[in-house]
Parts: C-alpha cells; structure tokens; sequence
C-alpha cells in the first residue's frame, strides 16, 4: 500500500524501456515524503502505479539523468540524510537500486544544508543541489555503464534565499532568488 503524504515532485522518465517501446505510454516517478513510485501514464492520460519502494529518510528533490544504453535515465535523489545519489531501476526485481551516493551536507533540515532542490540537464550529465538559502552545488555524472559516479565541479555562493533553479540546455544553470 502506498503511504500518505503530500506529493512533493513528478519527474517525466524512460525507466522501463519496454513500458515506451511496447506499448507507447510514458513514465513518470512520484516523490512523496518516504515513498518513491513509477507510474505508467497511457496516451489518454490516465496514471496506473507500476512499482513503488520506500526511500531511506524523506526524499526532498529528484531529477534525471539520461544514459547512452536505451536512452534509460537514471535517478538523482536528496533526502534528508545529506546524501545526493544516483538510482536505478532494476526491471527484473522492479524495485530502485543505488548506483552511488555522495556526501553532500549535514542530515536534517536547515536552510544552508543541500539537498533542498535538486535539477539536472540530462543531455550533458550535470546536476545543480542547492540548499533553501545561499549555496548551490554543481556537480558533474559520469554515467559510465559499468560504476556511474558523481564528481564535484564548482560552488556558488549567493547571498539570498533560492526560489527556484533550473537548467536551460545549451545555455546555463539559472537561478531565481528573493532577497532576505
């Protein structure tokens, strides 16, 4: 049974190729609090939940990430624990696997620990994590086949409170801040 909870994020994604390919629907994972769930959305727009798992604390951001085996994206998840990772989806078990995980902040909330929002540009394999106030963190996915990692890249360090934030492909990292 899925647990309650508000709904905090759908993120569009190509997890189970054959769900795309056989039978034309889209993908599509829910993030709610500890629970996180595939749902299979038909050409009418009617969701039906395909696999759902619990999560290790109460996730905050996720995005994708594409890799080059079947256009398969893989999952970048925050949680509260202060760890950034990196899920796959094991279509034989259908359940999330952790691929890799990075130390990214202290555990809990506050409003200068990462892991507030969490955005990627899929195409060139970057993710930006940001906390609700002053930092965001780049980092860059190498999505490797046989062990995709994170690397960090660059910190920006901004005097407000982060709205929002996200990627323009091609372009740059844009931020929406209000001033304290």
């Amino acid at each position: 049974a899925v647990p309650p909870g508000a709904v905090s994020k759908i993120v569009p994604c190509n997890l189970i190729p054959s769900l795309s390919r056989d039978e034309g629907k889209r993908q599509a994972v829910l993030l709610k609090e500890t629970w996180l769930e595939i749902l299979s959305v038909s050409e009418t727009g009617v969701p039906q939940m395909v696999s759902g798992q619990p999560v290790h604390g109460i996730a905050r951001g996720c995005a994708t990430l594409r890799t080059g085996v079947n256009d398969i994206d893989i999952l970048v998840l925050t949680s509260d624990s202060g760890e950034l990772t990196l899920l796959g989806f094991d279509v034989k078990s259908f359940l999330f696997r952790q691929i890799d995980s990075v130390n990214i902040g202290k555990p809990g909330f506050a409003p200068k620990n990462l892991g507030q929002s969490v955005v990627s540009d899929p195409q060139n394999g970057l993710v930006a994590v940001s906390a609700m106030e002053d930092v965001i963190q780049i980092f860059r996915a190498s999505l490797d086949e046989s062990s995709p990692t994170f690397t960090e890249m660059d910190s920006l360090h901004l005097d407000a409170v982060i709205v929002s934030q996200t990627f323009l492909p091609g372009v740059a990292l844009v931020v929406l801040t209000s001033s304290r």
